[in-house]
């Protein structure tokens, strides 16, 4: 996921967003806005693990989980090489985001 995706919402409307988790992501200082809802997934090795925990000890409310002897690199598939520990950090309740919080389903249809 490129910051395109999803940085132009983040940057606008925060709080239109529960949770954000980005798997070795290019993290960039907009993520402040999500804070307690932000869930990093990346490697232990490499410039982009020093990166990550860089940006995160800036946002210390974030939730970092990192997935032990890998290197995320630009061509690296990480959620095809390490999915199962991606999906159990994502469901994770220590999870900052993930504690103490409730979902509402949500339409984008109205209803009659």
């Amino acid at each position: 996921m490129v910051p395109a995706d999803w940085l132009g919402l983040v940057a606008r409307h925060p709080e239109r967003i529960a949770s954000l988790t980005l798997v070795s992501p290019r993290l960039t200082p907009q993520l402040r806005a999500m804070a307690a809802r932000l869930l990093v997934v990346t490697g232990d090795q490499g410039v982009p693990a020093e990166r990550a925990r860089q940006l995160l000890a800036t946002v210390p409310e974030a939730t970092l989980r990192t997935l032990a002897d890998y290197t995320c690199l630009p061509w690296s598939d990480v959620a095809a090489d390490r999915s199962a520990e991606i999906v159990t950090a994502m469901l994770d309740g220590d999870a900052g985001w993930a504690r103490d919080r409730h979902s509402e389903r949500v339409s984008r249809w109205a209803e009659p």
